[in-house]
């Protein structure tokens, strides 16, 4: 886990998953662990914490946490600005897979127009 982000005049905090870092290094950096059972009740805790949400370039898991946020906020269950940081091009493909689904009709443009991409 990285930090990538100082919270002025907070502490970092760090959300472990108990049985997937039982032996985990502590990193000095980080001041307050919360300690979560399942990646469930991460994302749950994570979305129940953050003021927003920005999807750096990642996997499986970081889509599923940041597609959570989206359809939380186009359901008006969740107030927080998200973004995808598009670093090096990254997320062109997906930015292009928005816009297919868009033609094909199963998003609306006005939605679309609410994921925002940035590029690095």
């Amino acid at each position: 886990m990285e930090i990538v982000y100082q919270p002025y005049g907070k502490e970092e905090s760090a959300l472990i998953v108990s049985p997937l870092f039982l032996k985990r290094e502590e990193d000095p950096r980080i001041k307050h662990h919360i300690d979560v059972e399942t990646l469930s009740e991460r994302k749950d805790k994570m979305i129940e914490l953050a003021d927003a949400f920005v999807a750096l370039p990642g996997g499986p898991g970081t889509l599923e946490e940041i597609s959570d946020v989206i359809s939380l906020v186009r359901l008006r269950r969740l107030n927080a600005p998200y973004c995808f940081y598009n670093v090096n091009g990254f997320y062109d493909p997906l930015m292009r897979f928005y816009d297919e689904m868009v033609e094909q009709g199963y998003f609306t443009s006005l939605h679309r127009s609410e994921v925002h991409f940035v590029d690095s």
